[in-house]
């Protein structure tokens, strides 16, 4: 009884050694130069604290749901990862963002 499929389980380590950094070095970044212009330090710290746990409970569902290849829960179990690691990279650069912003420089 197959219970995945091997090309998904690197996919999974991709997004989360590559995908999830990358995306957060870009929210960061864009809290380095102060973008979005309605964004503060205050809101990046706020989206940090609410995607973070969610991220994290969609990846443990993930991880226990255990579902076979042959059943639909086995695309539910792989979305939910994928989305929980983008939702992490998301997390950590509005983590990162509220550390390292800077107010826009006006001109």
């Amino acid at each position: 009884m197959p219970s995945y499929v091997p090309i998904v389980g690197i996919l999974e380590l991709l997004s989360l050694v590559v995908a999830t950094p990358v995306i957060s070095v870009f929210i960061a970044y864009a809290g380095w130069n102060g973008k979005p212009k309605g964004f503060s330090r205050r809101n990046y710290f706020i989206a940090f604290v609410v995607i973070g746990p969610i991220s994290i409970c969609l990846m443990v569902l993930a991880q226990r749901m255990r579902a076979d290849v042959r059943t639909a829960q086995y695309i539910v179990q792989v979305v939910c990862f994928f989305v929980g690691a983008f939702l992490l990279g998301v997390s950590g650069g509005c983590g990162l963002g509220a550390l390292t912003y800077r107010p826009p420089q006006k001109a």
